[in-house]
């Protein structure tokens, strides 16, 4: 007995091709019908094979032409990433926080201990109301740089850091 082609309809195109039956519809829906099974719109498998193949959806099938070459970009550009980033064109972000972090660090501690260092260098009369100015400045310098958000340091971290870093360093106040 000789094949002959068939008419399915939406339902049984879906499980046949195993794909759901709205992307089924969907992909026919701009495809007239081959006939009618059971009272209802049928096509041949073909028919629904090509226009699964043609729907720009995305739900039919894929163009391995389109695919190739969709690949062979991802490919390019992962391979320049990497050649940018041997030869130091850009930098991993989890580094550069990471060095940022440590300047940001060393700077802070070298801003806190300014009003110790000035002061130690004038005379002891004036030593109390220098180490005041000073400290006044720095921390005004830092609060103003500071947005409070993570990394960064209020006002009162500061001054809470600084007390907690060197207690003994400050100059006595008379």
């Amino acid at each position: 007995m000789p094949m002959r082609k068939q008419l399915w309809t939406i339902s049984g195109i879906a499980v046949e091709l195993d794909r759901d039956r709205r992307t089924i519809a969907d992909a026919l829906s701009h495809v007239s019908a081959d006939g009618e099974k059971a009272g209802r719109s049928a096509w041949f498998m073909t028919s629904a094979i090509r226009a699964l193949s043609s729907a720009s959806d995305g739900d039919g099938l894929l163009d391995p032409a389109q695919e190739r070459a969709r690949k062979d970009r991802a490919l390019a550009v992962a391979t320049e990433l990497k050649n940018d980033l041997a030869i130091g064109k850009v930098v991993l972000i989890d580094v550069a926080m990471a060095a940022v972090t440590v300047q940001h660090r060393k700077l802070r501690n070298k801003l806190l201990s300014l009003p110790i260092r000035i002061a130690s260098r004038v005379p002891e009369q004036v030593r109390a109301q220098v180490f005041d100015l000073a400290e006044t400045e720095v921390l005004a310098a830092m609060a103003a740089l500071t947005t409070g958000g993570e990394g960064n340091f209020t006002l009162a971290e500061v001054e809470v850091e600084r007390s907690l870093a060197a207690p003994d360093e400050e100059p006595a106040h008379v």
